[in-house]
């Protein structure tokens, strides 16, 4: 192509040399003239004027866009970009010129280009795209039909072939492979965009009404937008390519006219839509058409796509009621209107609510173009729902319809997981339509086909065939990599396979810079650590992921159980396999097949507990604990969930919360209301658990959920009352309020919930207006507290510390730093006598503002207890606490502590049980409840509480233990050992240990395990070597420790008194003197 006027020209940072050499080859081995300034012109005034010639003559003008151009304001590319944009002023609306190419990364949203290129179609180039395929686009760009109409990418014709893939057969030699991935890296590699086929993909094929007279610019605006869903949300075998021309058509079609509820309806839509397909995970997509379906809806309140907008909105940030709300007054709106019917449909199903859902997708099944995605929803309702045969109906009959990758995916789901059948799928997937081929979801299916027939030869040719080296998919999320290792660990090639596991890492990691928080992503790079043999760092990962997750279960694929396999841990892999085995989870169900054919699972293949879960049906296990059984449900309960935090700033998240708390605590002043306490209600945040379900494992009759947006000293609240039994909504509304009144809007909402639960509040004192920015500080305090650790609690403290430094009277501010001062004091944050003073300072302040302060009240409680020993004291405290808050979870818990402690035991049990029905998702309650049947002596009850506490908390420290230690008094030795081994703190995992075996009789392997306590942990652990050393007869030992205990303050020994461990030494002398100086012997406590 010699032509000047077919020329592309490239601009580019110099730091983007390597990767823009790369481009120009492949233009140029397609014919393309490329003029660009690498090792070709020549400095100075000439080289000048001859870039200046080649921007005005150039058919193609591409700015290569970067980190690199985004780092340097200052460069002669950018004088580059000046001169291309004030060429294009002088050229109509529709030739095409400006062919921006992002790398490593970049969007259009953060990128420092001039805004002419924004207006303009990009193209995200990938690390693993091959070049060939650009240089296609931008040949038909230059084709002579390109200047009368605007580009579009079309996507290939139903008979196109695919590809074919590349005969090198390089997984043979991948060692080589290592080396030029590693190299890439340091080169600077191209954008990794990562795509998926889509879980379920959306389309429609009608629209509202206009809701306003379409003047010239609105006309053009709505073609350019019908234009833009007619490729992306209207196709059900949409591409990338398409959803990119699609973005760039919508984004005239704003610049038309921003202001047309119709237009912004459906550019809200698309920006959600890209993420829903796997697309585009960029924040800002989601951000922006939230901000547009909101606006929409204002400027257009009848427009049925304005309504499906707003569903999408609060679908993507978490508020699935108001989603459901949004998609029912769609259908209101249109009752015909096939999107609306499926939207709302696939919802309900999703939520549990399968006979209406079912009825609605029905309905969407009136036109032909619409039966092949119906049917595939159906499919997925009754795959989830483990009705295979079912399943297997609607699947077929998608395909037969109209061939489609989720079609096709769907048959090949049903023999991995039903049939088990696998040269059927390998038949199947071969069958699918050649342009389908190489779809990672049909191309990752096949792979995984093969793997589970043991042909890792067959996997690998089928991965060859996928150009993405990262998959993101409803499926399977992960690097290509971390199937290519497990292909050739399956042919026995070590080297090869831990070769591409940590060539996968490096995608992984590159994956989580741009999404941090995205569990999937954790979950491959847990399995891909397991796989290399870094044990610590794997679970590790298990636990971020198990907590980013929230314990949600929607099928085995979306389960740490694969991480513990790999590593041999069949103790927590097993568990965690055995609750989903024959549970109806939704997404991919656990079968038998799938875990006698996987060769994930080999590593704990031979394991009884494994062998057990393959040869002995298990009833379906609820990851939480089963509440007991009630006559009734009281109708005056209800739960407070989290609220949806709806704010332009994600970091605003502990404002919301910290309002649903607050809501929580105002409700639960109401006489006669019982109100579940924050843990179990916030347990189901960020989960899509449907309300009856919430209803019934919380107890209550009634659910609170709800939303906050907050701008500037601004806060808008909308609450709605729900009725478990039907899901009636019976009040819901939105509140507008200025910061400083906030105390006030919460008393209000409270009150109409109060009055539609036919209960009176309390009257109350008057609550003092806070300061917005000291009110921000005590709710980012308290989020931070919640997760109840240490490093939490350190961070807590430094926000109250700026509050009280800001307003020195906040009583709450005082109280719960005491509180944070206390958990550091008690769990080895701080040490205790530092600790416990800086608490009593703090509960001092908060108590002269606000005497019947609750949380200052207990803080001093704790204190008195731990640090004074004024039993006497910490007694009074406690029950001054429950009178100002007889139903207070925190109050009974702490309570039933220090009552045990001084021998109080049958209140100590009352108080216990109660939190633990309360607060029945709370493993901390659970665990309470336990330590008091263990020490008390009934060390099988102790066992059924530690059990729900280790199901709400199998990663959390300490659980394990206790559950160990209470198997072993129980006499259940060969459980305790196995439990042992799960406890992932290794000084309480010791602390097990020691006392299995000294039960066990295995008297020399406690002497050690106690000496390895001793050398690692010393005084720390004080109390509980004492208990050990009593438990096992070592009674001088036992003395010793306990005071060593004394002189440190250790919390633990104050559960001496009551302990029956050390019933062994109590008869000895020392005991009674040793009790008289703790402050517990019997007359010291009258």
């Amino acid at each position: 192509m010699s032509d000047s006027g077919k020329a592309v020209f490239l601009s580019y940072a110099s730091q983007d040399a390597e990767a823009v050499q790369r481009i120009a080859e492949a233009l140029r081995a397609t014919g393309i003239e490329v003029w660009f300034d690498r090792n070709e012109l020549v400095g100075g005034d000439a080289w000048d004027q001859k870039i200046r010639r080649q921007i005005k003559e150039c058919a193609l003008f591409v700015p290569i866009i970067s980190p690199n151009t985004n780092a340097r304001p200052e460069g002669y590319f950018r004088l580059e970009w000046k001169l291309a944009v004030d060429r294009s002023h002088l050229m109509a609306d529709d030739a095409p010129f400006l062919f921006p190419i992002a790398l490593d990364g970049i969007t259009d949203a953060k990128a420092r280009v001039p805004e002419k290129f924004k207006e303009v179609q990009w193209t995200h180039l990938r690390l693993d795209e091959t070049p060939s395929e650009l240089a296609a686009r931008l040949a038909r760009l230059l084709a002579p039909e390109a200047a009368a109409a605007q580009s579009t990418v079309p996507a290939a014709p139903p008979g196109a072939k695919p590809a074919p893939p590349n005969r090198w057969q390089w997984w043979m030699i991948f060692p080589i492979l290592g080396s030029v991935i590693g190299l890439l890296f340091a080169a600077g590699p191209l954008l990794r965009m990562f795509r998926g086929a889509p879980p379920k993909p959306v389309t429609t094929v009608s629209a509202s009404p206009a809701t306003k007279t379409a003047t010239p610019a609105a006309s053009e605006a709505r073609r350019l937008a019908d234009q833009a869903f007619a490729l992306s949300v209207d196709k059900y075998d949409s591409t990338l390519d398409d959803y990119t021309t699609a973005d760039a058509l919508m984004k005239r079609a704003m610049t038309a006219d921003g202001d047309d509820g119709e237009v912004l309806a459906r550019s809200a839509q698309l920006q959600f839509m890209f993420r829903n397909r796997g697309f585009d995970f960029a924040p800002e997509r989601i951000t922006t058409g939230r901000t547009q379906a909101e606006r929409a809806v204002r400027l257009a309140p009848e427009s049925v796509e304005a309504h499906l907008a707003l569903g999408l909105a609060h679908r993507y940030t978490g508020n699935a009621a108001a989603a459901l709300e949004a998609y029912r007054r769609a259908v209101q709106l249109e009752p015909d209107h096939a999107r609306a019917l499926i939207w709302l449909g696939s919802r309900l199903v999703e939520q549990n609510d399968g006979e209406e859902g079912r009825k609605l997708l029905e309905r969407a099944r009136h036109s032909t173009e619409w039966a092949p995605l119906v049917d595939y929803y159906l499919f997925l309702v009754s795959f989830g729902n483990r009705k295979f045969a079912d399943a297997e109906t609607y699947i077929r009959r998608s395909f037969a319809a109209r061939p489609s990758v989720n079609s096709a995916g769907g048959i090949a789901l049903l023999h991995l997981t039903w049939t088990g059948d696998l040269e059927a799928a390998v038949r199947d997937l071969s069958a699918v339509p050649a342009a389908m081929l190489n779809a990672p979801r049909v191309v990752w299916m096949t792979a995984q086909v093969h793997l589970n027939r043991r042909a890792p030869e067959d996997a690998l040719r089928a991965l060859d065939r996928l150009p993405d080296l990262f998959i993101r998919d409803s499926w399977f999320t992960g690097p290509k990599a971390l199937l290519i290792g497990r292909a050739h660990a399956l042919a026995g090639r070590a080297t090869a396979a831990k070769l591409a596991w940590e060539g996968g890492l490096r995608f992984v990691d590159d994956a989580l810079k741009n999404d941090p928080a995205e569990p999937a992503i954790h979950r491959a790079r847990g399995e891909l650590l397991a796989a290399l043999g870094r044990s610590d760092e794997a679970l590790a990962e298990a636990r971020t992921f198990e907590e980013l997750s929230h314990g949600t279960l929607r099928g085995w694929n979306v389960s740490a159980a694969g991480i513990y396999a790999t590593l041999g841990r069949a103790d927590l892999a097993v568990p965690r396999l055995a609750a989903i085995i024959d549970a109806d989870t939704g997404g991919w169900p656990l079968t038998r097949t799938l875990l006698r054919q996987d060769p994930r699972w080999d590593p704990i293949r031979d394991d009884p507990a494994f062998i057990a879960l393959l040869t002995e049906p298990h009833a379906a296990a609820d990851p939480t604990p089963i509440l007991p059984v009630k006559p009734a449900i009281d109708d005056k309960s209800v739960a407070v969930l989290a609220f949806a935090n709806l704010s332009d700033d994600k970091a605003n998240e502990y404002f919301s919360d910290g309002i649903s708390e607050e809501l929580l605590n105002v409700l639960a002043k109401v006489p006669g209301l019982k109100v579940t306490a924050r843990t179990s209600s916030f347990f189901f945040k960020g989960k899509e658990t449907p309300i009856p379900e919430i209803a019934q494992k919380l107890g209550v009759a009634y659910v609170v959920e709800g939303s906050v947006r907050k701008a500037g000293d601004k806060v808008r609240i909308t609450a709605q009352l729900i009725k478990a039994a039907d899901g009636f909504h019976v009040w819901s509304d939105t509140f507008t309020r200025d910061l400083k009144d906030i105390f006030a809007v919460q008393d209000e909402i409270a009150g109409l919930i109060a009055q539609n639960l036919r209960a009176k509040m309390a009257a109350s004192g008057e609550r003092i207006a806070v300061a917005p920015d000291v009110y921000a500080l005590i709710l980012q305090a308290r989020h931070a507290a919640a997760v109840q650790t240490n490093e939490g609690a350190r961070q807590a403290i430094a926000f109250y510390q700026q509050a009280v430094a800001r307003a020195p009277k906040s009583a709450d501010a005082w109280a719960e730093m005491a509180l944070n001062y206390v958990q550091l004091a008690r769990f080895g944050g701080l040490a205790t006598p530092e600790g416990m003073r800086e608490a009593r300072l703090a509960a001092q302040r908060a108590l002269a503002v606000d005497p019947e302060n609750l949380s200052g009240i207990l803080a001093l409680a704790w204190v008195q207890r731990t640090n004074d020993r004024d039993w006497r004291g910490a007694i009074a405290s406690f029950r001054r606490a429950l009178a100002v808050a007889p139903e207070n979870v925190a109050a009974m818990s702490d309570a039933a502590i220090c009552f045990l402690n001084v021998g109080l035991a049958a209140e100590a049990e009352s108080l216990a049980a109660r939190a633990a029905e309360r607060d029945p998702l709370n493993p901390r309650a659970q665990w309470s409840l336990g330590a008091i049947f263990l020490w008390s002596g009934r060390a099988e009850q102790a066992v059924e509480s530690y059990r729900k506490a280790v199901a709400l908390a199998p990663l959390g420290d300490e659980y394990h233990s206790h559950l160990a230690r209470a198997l072993a008094i129980a006499g259940r030795i060969a459980e305790a050992k196995q439990e042992s081994a799960r406890e992932p703190n290794e000084r309480y995992r010791l602390v097990a240990e020691a006392t299995i075996h000294y039960l066990a009789g295995e008297r020399a392997e406690g002497d050690r395990a106690v000496q390895a306590i001793s050398d690692k942990f010393g005084d720390q652990m004080a109390g509980y070597l004492a208990n050990i050393c009593a438990l096992a007869g070592r009674v001088d030992d036992a003395f010793q420790w306990l005071e060593r205990g004394y002189e440190a303050r250790d919390a633990s020994i104050a559960w001496a008194k009551t302990n029956t461990s050390y019933e062994s030494i109590r008869r000895d002398p020392r005991w009674e003197v040793f009790l008289r100086k703790m402050g517990l012997a019997d007359d010291q406590l009258k």
